[in-house]
């Protein structure tokens, strides 16, 4: 269910964050929160990208255990720190998973970071265009 959808019902809504964890080797662990957490039925629960996209590889992981306790879920997507082609990656994910809520962040500027040519997101606005291209998420 888009999020969107789950706002306009005028009721008070209750939502959990979910943040991945650092290692692998703790993703059974943050699952087994999951569950737990679902048991509260909120309204959605969001999943974040990690900072400059360090867990980015396990939040669709982590999207997809929430979406297989059958509540809500709402990724997280950063481009500060990303190429084209990773981010495509990640939406490819996504769509696959059939998760179709994103928040669009810039993210944070890692120390020290300079922007050369293979990162070609300055703004969240521009990666709002890239996933709005896609027409599969809200």
């Amino acid at each position: 269910m888009k999020i969107n959808e789950i706002l306009k019902n005028n009721k008070v809504t209750v939502s959990f964050e979910i943040f991945p964890p650092k290692e692998w080797a703790k993703i059974e662990d943050t699952k087994a929160v999951i569950n737990e957490m679902a048991k509260d039925k909120p309204s959605f629960m969001s999943v974040t990208y990690g900072a400059a996209g360090t867990t980015s590889g396990f939040t669709c992981e982590i999207a997809n255990a929430v979406k297989r306790t059958g509540t809500p879920v709402l990724s997280y997507l950063t481009c500060y720190n990303a190429t084209k082609e990773k981010i495509n990656s990640v939406l490819d994910e996504l769509e696959k998973s059939k998760i179709e809520n994103v928040l669009a962040l810039r993210g944070d500027i890692p120390d020290g970071f300079e922007p050369n040519e293979n990162y070609c997101y300055r703004h969240a606005c521009e990666l709002v265009s890239e996933i709005k291209a896609r027409r599969n998420f809200a």
